[in-house]
């Protein structure tokens, strides 16, 4: 038997349970993370190419001298149908070509596969005409069906991949997510993205508090060392377990409150402006979090007081972990 093997045969259920929850909240911020970064982005995308005058327009016209508000309209015309559009290809076009350059390069086997330069050129301009092609998808597909696209786009690998690899966990906690993702779009996302802003504010709630909640699974807490380095190892055990008991007395104070002001969110019945989102999801992960922490420092309290009993020294300290 193998050491993986025998640590987990040794789990118990709570520590089973325990790691099942860790993954859960890992595909969670995963998830939640890719969530923000693709909305961030069509966002910015949207508004550029709908904008009269877009980023790459204001600025070639100030390169030329030009303000926007006293520019002859056939100087604008230009740039805003030539100009930006013909710099933009070509850049595009010399970073896909940079693009092939690398990945012929870079193989998994550490071969360097040869491409004749016709070929490289073609590659870079049929990812340029894609790219082309994405952006005016953008541009002209309302919103609620470009974000279900993406959001399949991005689940679809992930969940072959979780498969294969067998985090069941991981994959039930990012499909648990993107279906909450995924009603929000079909119920509450039209044609725009002036959502995105509040979504995302949304959602570093729960990346910040169940990332929380992860380090106190790791041990990644912030801890202060002033007294615990002068300690023996002999002591160390009951003075954790102590640090652990006033740690989850306060954390219990601070799920009382969590608690109370999600229930008068939920009594008020409040909407988020922008998102239509219930104004208790925004709490929600304070109560939450501080649920799971509370019976992480349980279950390490317990360990430290039974260390302590049996005269066990504590483990060495790890500095970089504080």
């Amino acid at each position: 038997m193998s050491e993986g093997e025998g640590a987990a045969t040794a789990a118990g259920p709570g520590q089973r349970f325990d790691q099942a929850l860790y993954s859960v909240e890992q595909g969670l911020i995963t998830g939640a993370l890719l969530v923000m970064t693709f909305s961030y982005f069509l966002q910015i995308v949207h508004r550029e190419l709908n904008a009269q005058l877009n980023a790459f327009d204001l600025m070639f016209l100030r390169w030329r001298g030009f303000d926007p508000q006293t520019a002859a309209p056939e100087l604008i015309e230009f740039i805003t149908t030539v100009q930006t559009p013909a710099v933009l290809s070509v850049l595009t076009f010399v970073m896909a070509l940079l693009a092939v350059r690398t990945r012929l390069r870079s193989q998994s086997d550490g071969a360097t596969v040869e491409w004749s330069l016709g070929r490289r050129l073609a590659v870079a301009l049929g990812i340029t005409v894609l790219c082309a092609a994405i952006l005016q998808f953008i541009a002209l597909v309302p919103a609620r069906w470009t974000c279900l696209i993406v959001l399949v786009a991005i689940l679809v690998p992930a969940a072959r991949k979780g498969l294969a690899e067998g985090k069941v966990a991981n994959l039930a906690g990012a499909g648990l997510g993107g279906l909450a993702v995924a009603a929000f779009f079909l119920t509450k996302v039209g044609d725009d993205y002036v959502w995105s802003v509040e979504l995302a504010s949304v959602l570093l709630m729960y990346v910040g508090f169940f990332g929380a909640s992860m380090a106190t699974r790791e041990g990644r807490h912030i801890q202060v060392d002033a007294v615990r380095k002068k300690l023996s190892p002999m002591q160390l055990p009951l003075y954790n377990a102590i640090c652990g008991v006033v740690t989850l007395l306060f954390c219990a104070l601070l799920l009382v409150l969590a608690v109370q002001y999600v229930s008068d969110q939920l009594g008020h019945g409040g909407e988020l402006q922008a998102t239509g989102l219930p104004e208790f999801l925004v709490s929600l992960p304070i109560a939450v979090s501080l649920l799971v922490m509370i019976g992480r420092f349980f279950v390490r309290v317990r360990a430290d007081f039974g260390a302590w009993r049996r005269g066990e020294a504590a483990e060495a300290l790890e500095l970089g972990a504080h």
